[in-house]
């Protein structure tokens, strides 16, 4: 598979702001390509800020709207936000489910996400790689039909 024929590309990442600081470049350059982009993101990052004043409802809708703006720019047709909560995402069969009905409706070629063997922060429970593993171990399984997901 070379950049050219990569037709259909699914980025599955924890957090808004992961697909463009992570490989934002990779996925414009199949965007420019041709390539149908679509980034899913696990939580919305409502619990991601430092300002005490701020609420978890407030920095969703910050969140969500940078994360929309930066796919676009970096060319990606769509974005899907499963909503989880923010700091508590667990690899549970809901989140498999949702990921697996992800690969389903887009029929990627390639899927992206990041390193699953990295603990960002120093965080034994860290997201990334949850969501790392999940897309990994779901998109060649879940085109088949005995799969259940």
């Amino acid at each position: 598979m070379t950049d050219a024929t990569v037709k259909r590309v699914l980025g599955v990442f924890a957090h808004p702001d992961d697909s463009g600081f992570f490989c934002g470049a990779s996925l414009a350059r199949w965007a420019a390509l041709g390539a149908h982009v679509v980034i899913v993101v696990a939580t919305s990052g409502g619990k991601g800020s430092a300002d005490p004043t701020m609420t978890s409802d407030k920095l969703t809708v910050i969140r969500e709207a940078e994360e929309r703006k930066a796919v676009a720019e970096l060319g990606a047709a769509e974005v899907v936000f499963l909503r989880q909560t923010d700091g508590e995402l667990e690899p549970n069969l809901a989140l498999r489910r949702e990921i697996t009905r992800q690969i389903r409706r887009v029929k990627p070629d390639l899927v992206v996400s990041l390193d699953p063997t990295v603990y960002w922060w120093g965080t034994a429970g860290s997201t990334t790689p949850i969501i790392a593993r999940l897309a990994r171990r779901r998109w060649p399984r879940c085109s088949r039909p005995r799969v259940t997901a």
